[in-house]
């Protein structure tokens, strides 16, 4: 029986991020056999052609063609192709603090198959794997993505959750917005509540205020532009939503522990 090794050389990802998409996986081998999830990942996996049985031990489920399911991390699954056709599929292995609060959330559950829009998954994967596979790995841009990804499954399979898909709008916003000059009282009108109420349920989803996440996001986007451009600080600070340059290096080293001129010295020397 062929075996499918887990990914051991995952990259080490840290940041800020819910949820951190780490590798896509192409499976085409019929008779694919048993496989290990790496224990740190959790896996989408999409069927793309024919069909697929998969045991976890106790249960198995059918995953047909356009049909997806979540794995859980630790899991060691059978998977029993259908060898009269040809066959294949995706998998998404993905990380983070938040994962299985965010996918429960979205009322995601694991070992459950539900239908996926294939033509738009196949343009999604595609731009992730721009994002993964270039020589400059952007694994902030590509999770990204794959959180868009599992709010539209999300969406699609509970259309009646207003209130869900409203706090995954705001989060929605704030990932595309937060170099612009965003405010709670913004977000909290997006959401259609009051500031302390909005903070509450973004607070149960993310364990932090949403205020926080802008901050955390900005300073995870001028890290990059330290590490991969040559722009001046004072530009960076402003591409990063900081109308004031001195107040964005108090904030950077208050992190960092380092000035954004010092870090990016630092890490300079660390590449060459």
């Amino acid at each position: 029986m062929e075996k499918l090794q887990a990914i051991t050389k995952m990259p080490e990802i840290t940041g800020t991020l819910p949820i951190i998409l780490t590798y896509i996986l192409e499976t085409d081998a019929q008779n694919l056999g048993e496989f290990d999830i790496n224990p740190k990942y959790y896996c989408l996996y999409v069927r793309r052609r024919g069909r697929v049985i998969i045991f976890d031990g106790k249960h198995r489920q059918t995953v047909h063609e356009g049909k997806g399911i979540f794995l859980k991390k630790s899991g060691a699954y059978h998977f029993k192709e259908n060898t009269m056709v040809e066959g294949g599929g995706w998998m998404f292995l993905f990380g983070g603090a938040f994962c299985e609060n965010i996918l429960k959330y979205l009322k995601l559950n694991f070992f459950e198959v539900f239908d996926i829009d294939m033509g738009r998954l196949r343009h999604t994967k595609n731009e992730m794997c721009r994002c993964l596979y270039t020589y400059k790995q952007d694994f902030y841009k590509a999770s990204l993505v794959f959180q868009n990804l599992l709010h539209d499954i999300g969406q699609a399979r509970q259309k009646d959750n207003v209130v869900d898909i409203k706090l995954w709008e705001v989060d929605k916003y704030i990932r595309h917005h937060f170099c612009e000059n965003i405010t709670l009282e913004e977000l909290a009108k997006i959401y259609g509540t009051s500031q302390s109420y909005f903070t509450r349920a973004y607070k149960a989803v993310y364990h932090k205020p949403p205020m926080q996440s802008v901050r955390q996001l900005r300073h995870e986007r001028a890290r990059l532009l330290l590490e991969a451009t040559e722009k001046k600080i004072y530009d960076i600070s402003r591409e990063c939503g900081f109308d004031n340059c001195d107040y964005f290096c108090a904030a950077f080293k208050k992190i960092e522990g380092k000035t954004p001129a010092q870090y990016r010295r630092e890490k300079k020397v660390t590449m060459f």
